[in-house]
Order: C-alpha cells, then sequence, then structure tokens
C-alpha cells in the first residue's frame, strides 16, 4: 500500500501543478482526491511515511499537452499519461503484494475464512481504484489498442520500407562497382595475344 499511496501523491501533486498552470484537465479536486486516496493508503498500510510531498515536474512542464510515454512509446495527453502510470504503479505494487502474501499463506498450515474474504474485498476495492485510474486515462484521450495497434502498423511498415530501400540500395552500389571493374591479364595472355 505504500508504493500505491507514493504514486498517488506523486501524481496528485502534478495535477495540482497543472491545476495551477490551467494545463489540461486537471484541477485541484482531482489533485485532492490523488492526495487523499494516498494519505489514507499510507495510513492503512502501517508503514513509515516516505513519501516526498514534491516532486520534480520539469519534464510536464515541458511537455504539458503531449508527453511520450515510456511504457508504450505512444504521444498521449501529459494528464492522461500521468492517470495511467498511476494506475501501472498500483498494480505493480499488488502484484507484488499478492506474490509475497501467497508466498506466506502458502507455509501456514490453517487458513482463516474471514481473512481470505477481507483480502478479497480489498482486492477489489483496489482494483476498483485502479479502473477508475485507466478509465479516466482513457476518457482523457490515452490511446487505447485501436490507435496503438495503428501507431506500431505504421512504424512497421517504415521499418520495413526502410529495409527494403536498405537493400535496393546495396544491389546499386554493386551493380555500379561492377560497371567500373578493370580486369588484370596475364602477362602470358598479354604475349602470346601479340
Amino acid at each position: 500500500l505504500a508504493a500505491m499511496a507514493a504514486a498517488e501523491d506523486q501524481v496528485g501533486f502534478a495535477m495540482e501543478v497543472f491545476a495551477a498552470r490551467s494545463f489540461g484537465h486537471a484541477t485541484l479536486d482531482i489533485s485532492d482526491r490523488h492526495k487523499t486516496t494516498s494519505q489514507r493508503l499510507i495510513s492503512l498500510s502501517g508503514a513509515e511515511d516516505n513519501r516526498a510531498k514534491t516532486y520534480d515536474v520539469t519534464q510536464l512542464l515541458a511537455n504539458p499537452n503531449t508527453i511520450v510515454d515510456s511504457a508504450t512509446g505512444l504521444y498521449a495527453p501529459t494528464d492522461a499519461v500521468l492517470e495511467m502510470n498511476c494506475a501501472r504503479s498500483e498494480i505493480a505494487a499488488v502484484a507484488a503484494s499478492s506474490t509475497s502474501s501467497n508466498a506466506s499463506t502458502k507455509s501456514q498450515t490453517t487458513s482463516d475464512d474471514h481473512s481470505d474474504d477481507s483480502r478479497e474485498q480489498s482486492l477489489g476495492m483496489l482494483a476498483s481504484m485502479i479502473a477508475d485510474r485507466v478509465d479516466l486515462a482513457l476518457d482523457w484521450g490515452y490511446p487505447a489498442f485501436d490507435e496503438a495497434s495503428k501507431r506500431g502498423a505504421t512504424r512497421l511498415g517504415r521499418y520495413k520500407d526502410k529495409l527494403r530501400d536498405h537493400h535496393r540500395h546495396d544491389d546499386t552500389a554493386e551493380l555500379l562497382s561492377a560497371a567500373y571493374t578493370t580486369f588484370q591479364s596475364n602477362e602470358e595472355e598479354a604475349e602470346g595475344g601479340q
């Protein structure tokens, strides 16, 4: 939960900066929701609060409208990328938590049905929160699969053309070098021919 709290806090700070500058869809309300969620998660985790509270937003301010998503390589609205990155961080935190808790439950000989139900409810709440982040990112223009596949197809086509042109260029170079090649004759052939 501490990792999720840090992700929420970071996006909350970025949204606050964007709201102050009237960038994208950011509002102080959205920023406050992220920060409140962050505070709740850190409280529930029982871990020491290591959130930075302020974060480097230089790259975000340099690209307030669109930015390249480092995970996909696609251009997308900056605020949508922030939300999607928050969702990715939260998914990674839940996955890491599930992996570690599965290992510890296998070592126990008995299980409590109540704790299993509670865990399922908690995971359901976290999944719902993550789905809200993804939904918001998609609403704000984050590229869906169709757009990503179109971009991938375009990039693949360009690469294919580049390879084809490269091979054509190599064939032409060989033909040109063959046209200007002079062959040296043997001295015997030269004497015998005269």
